[in-house]
Parts: C-alpha cells; structure tokens; sequence
C-alpha cells in the first residue's frame, strides 16, 4: 500500500486481519458487536499512513487505504430478518468508497471469462502471462467504447479482439521473401499450368486504417497482372501492388493514389 501511494496510486482494498500485524482484533469477538459496529487502527510506514477500517455487516470486513478511512461515517440500507424490512446501518466512508468503484472491477472479471485466450501450458508463468493478454484487450475495448460512445459507435468485444489481432499481425511488418522451397513432390510444368489454371482468385480484403497509415514497410511492387485500383472512387486498374497491404492501387504521372490510400 504504502510503495504504490508513493508511486501516485491511491490504493483501497480488503485485507485479512491474519496478515497485518499489532491489530489485535479477532474475528469471532467482532461478530459479537452489533450490526454496524465500526473501528478503525492506523500506523505509518514508509511516511505513509495506512489506515486498516474493521465494519461488522453480515460478517467483518476488514478495509486497508492510505486516503481514505472511518470518518466521516455515512448510512446504509440493510434488510432486518427479525423486523423483516430495511434498516439505517452505520457504514464507514472507506466502505462506501470501496462498493462505489468495486461495480467496474467486478465488470472486468466478468468480461474477462468471454474468448479468454486458452493454452495448455501448465507452467505458471504463461497463464500469468495469456491473463494479462487478455486484461489489457478488456480494458482497452472499455475505453474504446467510452470514447465511442457520442459517435453512437458500438463493436462487440469479440471483433475488437479480432481487429486488434489483425492490426498486431500487420504492425511493423517486414515483407518476406522465400528463399527455400517447402518439401515435397517437386511440380512439373503440366502441373503448374494446371494449378494456375484452375485456382479460383480469391477476395483481397482491406486492411486497417491503423496498418495502411503507419508508414512502415509500405513498398510498391510491379506485377503482371493488372486489378482494380483498391483507393475509394477510382475505378481504373493497375500494374502496382503495396508489399505489406497486398492491395493494387495506381502510381503514375496521372493518377497517384498509392501515397493518398497511405496518407
């Protein structure tokens, strides 16, 4: 607690009474007291003050913070078996801070159960590993969503994962160049020509905006073939194709839309 107040945080969380030291306060005594019945010990380490908040509820909890502690004391709605209605209960500050923000950490461990990223390592450190993976996808989509929401844009979590695979791949990427034959057969001419021959073309999909404008490794390559220009409202075909987009877009003194679809 007191390392990440130092750092700029400002920590809040439960903690168990074993595990702090000289609180003397014991869990079967606290369940004695009645409903609402509160204490508070604070220490200083490091030059922090750490406050540790006991509240009796339905059980104890026991709340450690180094800004935020007992006072002041709000009120709670809590339902009464006996009287069988709802009852004002006494409710520390430190509590009612703590169940104010814990709504969206209970949202990120629930999304977190959907396209987790499975393996079958059992070595911890690649689950530790994969579960920050997929931490950083959930919080990135929740902020993408925020940021999205006055352009009434909206995008399930699972193609924002896919999307931002796609643009990953694709991030920085070097052009390839085989210099090695796979194993096998090797191909007469009869069956090139056959292969070349038969092979259905297949739809060259677009890239992200995030990959055609990051200005890495875009080159021009002439081909054989001529296609349709892939840059929006020309309609003419060309000889020239980007290496990393894998798209034919038009490069020459009359038309140039191979810098205007990476710009």
């Amino acid at each position: 607690m007191s390392h990440l107040h130092q750092k700029g945080f400002l920590p809040l969380g439960t903690i168990q009474l074993n595990r702090a030291r000289d609180l003397n306060l014991q869990k079967k005594a606290l369940l004695k007291e009645e409903r609402g019945y509160c204490v508070e010990k604070s220490t200083i380490i490091d030059d922090v003050k750490l406050s540790v908040t006991t509240w009796v509820d339905n059980k104890a909890v026991s709340l450690c913070s180094s800004y935020v502690g007992k006072e002041p004391m709000g009120m709670v709605k809590r339902f009464d078996r006996k009287k069988r209605t709802k009852i004002d209960v006494p409710c520390p500050k430190s509590i009612m801070v703590y169940n104010k923000y814990m709504g969206g950490v209970d949202l990120l461990d629930s999304m977190l159960g959907f396209y987790r990223i499975k393996i079958r390592s059992k070595k911890w450190y690649h689950r530790l590993f994969f579960h920050f993976i997929d931490l950083v996808c959930v919080n990135s989509w929740l902020l993408w969503r925020r940021s999205m929401k006055d352009k009434n844009i909206y995008l399930p979590l699972l193609d924002f994962k896919l999307m931002l695979a796609d643009v990953l791949m694709h991030q920085e990427a070097k052009v390839f160049t085989p210099t090695t034959r796979n194993r096998g057969r090797p191909l007469n001419q009869d069956n090139i020509e056959n292969i070349i021959k038969n092979k259905r073309r297949r739809r060259l999909d677009m890239p992200p905006v995030e990959v055609a404008e990051d200005g890495i490794n875009h080159w021009p390559e002439w081909k054989l073939d001529r296609q349709r220009c892939k840059m929006q409202g020309c309609g003419q075909k060309s000889q020239v194709m980007c290496t990393k987009c894998k798209v034919y877009l038009c490069l020459n003194k009359d038309r140039n839309c191979y810098t205007q679809f990476h710009n």
